[in-house]
């Protein structure tokens, strides 16, 4: 049977420990002496495993220490804050500028470029069902070619996807974007593996 390590497990064990927290902050630092020796661990949210656990030469470097690392989990917690920000507004934006019958394009592969068109041909809410296309060769040059959307041709059949916060849409491997109607670079049949 294996020992389970919780937080217990890594807090230290010593005489006059303190507990440290700051508010709107998910950390904990424990702080004590050993020795004479300021030490400090600390926990970040409801991990196990302490994020820091050192010795300082004095008192003054251990309490900036501690509030360095209040300060960074701070900054993470705006940074995150903001980027879901703009996510959410990236995608309301995006909700409302799709259309039936936008055409998306992506690329993927490996060793070789793969291009792929989609059209959107039913939208609900921020949920789109699209279809894969054909494309046309536009330009063609020894082990590459230059393809173009042609929503004539019908691939497969349409898939529902919910619409990302760039404005796109995600697949296993790869994502789509809008076309912006500019010929587009793809491996040439049989030039791959």
């Amino acid at each position: 049977m294996r020992m389970k390590m919780d937080r217990e497990f890594y807090i230290p064990k010593a005489e006059g420990i303190e507990t440290v927290t700051r508010d709107g902050v998910d950390a904990t630092v424990y702080v004590y002496e050993v020795k004479g020796r300021p030490h400090a661990c600390m926990f970040g949210g409801k991990r196990s495993k302490p994020d820091s656990h050192y010795y300082y030469p004095n008192v003054e470097a251990r309490d900036k220490a501690v509030e360095d690392y209040f300060d960074g989990i701070q900054a993470s917690i705006e940074f995150k804050a903001a980027y879901k920000a703009k996510q959410k507004a990236g995608k309301e934006k995006a909700v409302e500028s799709i259309k039936v019958g936008d055409i998306f394009v992506g690329s993927w592969g490996y060793d070789q470029t793969n291009v792929e068109f989609y059209q959107v041909v039913e939208k609900k809410g921020v949920t789109c069902k699209v279809q894969e296309i054909g494309q046309k060769v536009v330009e063609e040059t020894q082990g590459c070619g230059y393809v173009r959307p042609n929503p004539e041709v019908k691939c497969g059949k349409p898939v529902t996807k919910r619409i990302n916060g760039s404005g796109g849409f995600t697949f296993d491997v790869f994502s789509i974007y809008p076309d912006e109607g500019n010929p587009r670079y793809q491996t040439a049949f049989g030039y791959g593996h």
